[in-house]
Formats: structure tokens, sequence, C-alpha cells
């Protein structure tokens, strides 16, 4: 009894200790078990055959560095006793050289006889100037250009005596061959250019070239060929290892009495005619605004041509608030001595004239770009100019452009190019291409097409038939 009594405080104060304490955590669940599967090592892939180039591969030959460009063309000038001017680049260490006979364009030549001209001296055979300047090792080709028409070979620099004996007597004496007829035939119809054609006087100098079908026989054509080559508008430009003075003296020996006329320039500004035009056909519908852009060489040209690649882009939006999804709109400018077509086109859903007019004069009015959109958009006109800056690059063509044809200098085509801002842009598209400046011209059934192009408010409607 006596150790009993001894241990029940002992046994109290330990009960009271458990009923205070809180209770246990219980035990966390048990982990699952995860089975992890082990993909045996895949076995290794046989050595691949060596190519031919691999030793190119490995051990790739340096880069060249860029060639420098915006360097000066020197250009030298002369004349003959005869009158014709003389331009030469000169550069005697290179192996080929570059020869072009270049004709201007008269006042008096007539719709058609420019492209026609082309295709004349363009064949080959018995009395062809092309097949004379591939005798000597040259190759050469005939194009016609808002301007003028250019007769261009490129040979070894070798044989440029002969190549310009060659021209010499082609100036005196010229010929392309025994056809009695040139066709100009359709070769498929451009929107841009029918536009123009129709909104243009039959006189512009720009309208020469859009004639579609005519046929004009040789005699016609000779003595338009024969007065040109007669005339002071003629000028040959060379690049290579000749001078000015050289070329001039070898034209001279071939030309003993050749005496230049004066040329009677095509009117430099001429308006475009009044009202709209619908040409009844079965193609399209299309619809066209036809202004006027401005000449090379205008302090409007640089804006006019970074316009042009933007107008192609835009649209999307405006199109889609008359319920049309993203339709093409295509923008066409080649600017000339004169002031020349500036077309933009759309396609048209059905008769909606009115729609697509109203459509294309907005995407014309609200045109916006940033300086980021600008930069991105002058950039491949800059790249252009550096073709033409770069010494390795066609100068033969250059000059032809820049002097004969009097197109603006590179160099500073590539400063107005630099120098355009978003404002510049804005004012050219304003004062050219806004209602006031611009016809309309609509290509589709007459039927469907005449009330929708009689209310779009352009002037009275002249119906072409197609």
């Amino acid at each position: 009894m006596k150790s009993f009594r001894s241990t029940a405080p002992l046994l109290a104060v330990a009960l009271a200790a458990c009923a205070s304490a809180p209770p246990a955590p219980p035990p966390p669940p048990p982990s699952p078990v995860v089975a992890v599967s082990v993909a045996s090592a895949p076995p290794p892939a046989p050595p691949r055959p060596e190519t031919p180039d691999a030793e190119f591969r490995r051990h790739p030959p340096p880069v060249d560095p860029a060639p420098a460009v915006a360097r000066p063309m020197p250009v030298e000038e002369a004349r003959t006793l005869s009158g014709i001017r003389v331009l030469a680049s000169p550069e005697a260490a290179f192996p080929i050289a570059s020869l072009q006979l270049v004709v201007r364009w008269s006042r008096d030549t007539g719709p058609g006889e420019a492209t026609a001209l082309q295709r004349a001296v363009s064949r080959r055979g018995q009395g062809s100037v092309l097949s004379a300047l591939e005798a000597v090792g040259a190759v050469a080709l005939v194009e016609a250009h808002p301007d003028a028409l250019h007769i261009a070979a490129n040979l070894p620099s070798s044989e440029l005596p002969r190549a310009v004996e060659v021209l010499g007597r082609f100036i005196a004496a010229p010929s392309f061959g025994d056809e009695d007829r040139v066709e100009l035939g359709v070769r498929g119809v451009d929107v841009a250019e029918e536009a123009a054609r129709l909104a243009l006087p039959a006189d512009h100098p720009y309208a020469r070239f859009l004639v579609r079908t005519q046929v004009i026989k040789p005699d016609i054509l000779l003595r338009r060929l024969r007065a040109l080559l007669a005339s002071d508008g003629v000028s040959v430009v060379v690049a290579g290892a000749a001078r000015a003075g050289e070329v001039a003296a070898l034209l001279d020996a071939a030309l003993p009495r050749h005496r230049a006329t004066a040329l009677s320039e095509p009117p430099a500004d001429r308006p475009l005619r009044p009202g709209a035009v619908l040409v009844d056909t079965q193609l399209g519908p299309d619809v066209s605004l036809v202004g006027l852009g401005p000449p090379r060489g205008h302090a409007d040209y640089a804006a006019a041509l970074v316009a042009t690649s933007l107008l192609s882009r835009a649209g999307a939006t405006r199109w889609s608030s008359v319920g049309w999804s993203s339709p093409l709109v295509t923008a066409r400018y080649q600017a000339a001595r004169a002031a020349t077509p500036w077309v933009v086109s759309v396609g048209v859903a059905g008769d909606r004239v009115g729609d697509a007019a109203e459509g294309l004069l907005a995407s014309v009015r609200e045109l916006t770009v940033t300086d980021e959109e600008l930069a991105a958009a002058v950039r491949p006109w800059l790249t252009w100019t550096d073709t033409l800056l770069d010494r390795q690059s066609d100068q033969a063509w250059a000059l032809a452009r820049m002097v004969a044809e009097g197109s603006p200098d590179p160099a500073k085509l590539r400063a107005a190019l630099l120098a355009l801002r978003p404002a510049d842009l804005r004012r050219v598209l304003d004062e050219r291409l806004a209602k006031k400046q611009v016809r309309l011209v609509v290509r589709g059934p007459a039927k469907t097409l005449l009330a929708g192009a009689t209310k779009a408010g352009f002037g009275a409607v002249r119906v072409v038939k197609e």
C-alpha cells in the first residue's frame, strides 16, 4: 500500500500533461509508385559519305568586300563635224566596251511609228544593223523608249572602231530588210496602257507607244528613220577603252557628207482628254484613274516613284469597307521628258463602277506612311541609283538615259530620295491624282457599266468599241 500512495501523484501529473498536448498529426499517405521505363539507346548512325564539295564547305574562300558605289562617272563629250553628239566614259582597263546609238523622237513621229521602227530595226539579215554589229563580235539589241530609239551593243574593246563604222554607215544609209510591211499585233491587253492610251490626246509624245494594232509600210518607216537620223537628236554613247574625240573622228570618216538638221521636239506638256471613257468589251470589268506624273528631272520625280510603289500596296482596308475582299490595286508610272500617265487601276465586282472609282480616289486621298514605311519603300530605288553609279555597271545605258534622254543625275536622284518625307508624298498625290486632275477609264460590257460610269461624276462618258 505504501508504494501505491507514493506513485499516485506522479501518474496524475503525467495524465494532465497528456490532456493539454495537441493531438499528433496523421501519418502522410503512402507515395504512389511510378513505373519508369528506360528505353534502350538507338544504334549509332552509319557515317555519312563525304560529298565532292566537303573540302570547300570546311574551308570556304573569303568573301570579297562590297564594291564601292556612288563614285562620279567620268564623262567626256565631243561633237562630230556634222553635229552628232558623242558621250564617252573612258575606262582603259575594261576588256568589253558598250556602244549605243540614241535617236530621239521628233514632234511628228506618228502613233505606232516608234514601236514599228523598233521592230523593223531589230530584224537580222542583209543590210541589218544588228547583223552587221554581230559580225564584229557584238551582242546587240534595239529598244524603243518613250523619248528615243536605242541601238545597243556590247563587244570586245578591240572591235570598237569597226562597230562605230557600222553605226556610221547605218546613219548614212539606214535599212531594215526585205519585208513589205511591219504589223503591230495585239500582244495582250495591259490595263494601265489601255487606260493611258484612251485618256491621252493623240499627239501626246507618250501616246505613240500605245497603239495596239497597225500596219505600216517600210517606205514610210524609212522616210521617218532617215529624217530622225539626219537631225541633231542623234547621240553616240560609249563606255570602255575609247575617248570621245576618237569616236567622233571615226564617225566623221564614215559620214563625210552628213549634216544634222534641227530636231522638232515633241510638245512638253499636253493635257488629258476631257471626260470619262468606257471601253465596250467582254474583258474586265476594271476601273482606272489616269493622271499625269512629273517628267524626269522634275522636283517631284523622286516622290512620284516612291508613291507609285506605295499605292500598289495600299487599299485593302478601304475595299473591305465596301464589301470587297482585298482586290488587287496596281499603279503605273514611267517618267519621260514630258509629263506621262500615272495610272491606278482595280478590278470591279459586278457593275460597281462608282464604288471602285471612289475607292481608288480614297486610296490616293488617305494614303499615309510612317517614316519607317517610307524608308522601306525608298530602299529599292536607292539600290537602282547605286547600280547606275557603280563603275562596274553598264555605263553606256546610264549615260544614254542621263544625258541623251535627259534623265536626272543618279547622284542627285539618290539625294532626293534620301530627303523625302511623308509630307512630300502627300503633296504630290494631292496635286496630281486628286479627282480634278484625273480621268476615269472603265473597261467592260457597256450596257452593264454605263450607268455607273455616268454617276461617278467624271464628266461625259465616251463609249469606245473594243
